[in-house]
């Protein structure tokens, strides 16, 4: 059951470039936001949903600014 939970973030990661040392901390931050499809959660944990959507924003676009200062061949 734990694979099939961070499964899905860990192939995302993948595909985007996200560091294997930080793949924990990418699927911790995407099922936080995955709550926010929750009609049952998505009220009571609103800011912990909005923190984890603006913390990964902030690490996606380093990702992106690290990629274009040293692109690679993939």
């Amino acid at each position: 059951a734990e694979l099939a939970d961070v499964l899905p973030s860990w192939g995302l990661g993948e595909l985007i470039g996200v560091p294997e040392a930080d793949r924990d901390r990418f699927c911790t931050l995407a099922n936080t936001i995955g709550l926010g499809f929750n009609a049952m959660t998505v009220v009571e944990r609103i800011g912990e949903i909005d923190a984890a959507l603006d913390e990964l924003l902030a690490y996606t676009s380093g990702l992106v600014a690290r990629r274009r200062h040293e692109p690679r061949d993939d």
